[in-house]
């Protein structure tokens, strides 16, 4: 019978919770958080689902101490800065065989490359929460339109999170373009930082700039004056698609359909909704969908560095780690 583990039992953490909820098969569940405000809110989140009979057990804990034996999967939804410590800490008193971890994964590429090392040693496989790419929407998309030229993408909204969520729309377009050699440009970020609901963490507005070797583009813009919801614009020469993620619904033209517009489904699985399917693929299989962690290295280290420049130039002195979460 499978442990899982989810350390982090906050607003995502809780989610991830709800997800496992509905898991296939008899497993163990242990949640750990030193916050007990943090607890009391997964447990009830929890229990506001519908009751499986196949949970043999889900205990919650303040302290990793409190694990023993073999853990066949943890799930990682920390803060970032915290997460390297975290994971030292686990692997140093259990044996873990999987990991998914929350984005971002890491604040700087310097720890990104500590942990594979770590992984590497324990003889981990990993992989980072950015599900896009895990949705039936986006991957039949690909399937049907990818790869046919160069991918241009636009993202647009307001005050969405340009700083810790922008790597969620990266890792699509790395997935639709197949390219993980991204060169990114930050001269169109606001000359300013912007607070957070956590103590300790920044967020940046403007727009954030991108492109593979052979030309792919990518623009992503967090306007701080509005709050639109995000819409992502993708084209090739074949096709075009405005997703509204928030709808769950997308204009399609192509050129097969003489580019008329097509109105069509485009649903996206909460965070609720999904984590059990990942769970199960990855005891059945020893894999998923998401991104290894060793090919979302490729697409953190330019963001980090980056975003770590950019830093530096606002604050006026060297800047090696980026406070985002």
């Amino acid at each position: 019978m499978a442990h899982i583990i989810l350390v982090g039992c906050g607003g995502i953490g809780s989610r991830h919770l709800q997800g496992l909820s509905q898991i296939d098969r008899k497993v163990d569940i242990s949640i750990i958080d030193p916050n007990p405000e943090s607890l009391i809110q997964g447990k009830k989140r929890f229990e506001d689902m519908p009751v499986n009979g196949l949970l043999e057990s889900i205990g919650y804990y303040k302290s990793i101490d409190s694990l023993s034996g073999d853990i066949d999967l943890a799930i990682i939804a920390t803060n970032s800065d915290i997460r390297r410590n975290v994971i030292e800490e686990l692997l140093e008193k259990v044996k873990v065989s999987f990991f998914i971890l929350e984005k971002v994964a890491f604040q700087s590429a310097e720890c990104f490359d500590h942990v594979l090392s770590l992984f590497r040693k324990h003889n981990v496989k990993a992989w980072v929460n950015c599900p896009n790419r895990a949705y039936h929407s986006y991957k039949d998309f690909k399937l049907r339109n990818y790869p046919s030229g160069k991918v241009n993408m636009h993202v647009d909204g307001g005050c969405w999170g340009l700083a810790s969520s922008c790597i969620h729309y990266i890792d699509l377009f790395s997935y639709l373009t197949m390219e993980t050699l991204i060169e990114f440009d930050t001269l169109g970020i606001d000359p300013k930082l912007y607070s957070t609901k956590r103590d300790g963490f920044i967020e940046f507005g403007g727009y954030l700039c991108a492109r593979t070797i052979k030309g792919d583009t990518l623009t992503i813009v967090d306007d701080k004056k509005s709050g639109r919801p995000v819409v992502i614009n993708i084209a090739n020469e074949k096709s075009k698609c405005i997703v509204f993620e928030t709808i769950g619904k997308a204009l399609v033209q192509t050129q097969e359909k003489s580019w008329d517009w097509e109105e069509v489904s485009f649903p996206i699985l909460r965070q609720s909704e999904l984590t059990h399917i990942l769970v199960q693929e990855i005891l059945d299989n020893g894999t998923c969908d998401l991104i290894s962690i060793e090919e979302s290295y490729l697409l953190h280290k330019p963001m980090l560095d980056a975003f770590n420049e950019h830093l530096t130039k606002v604050m006026g002195q060297k800047q090696i780690e980026c406070p985002i979460t």
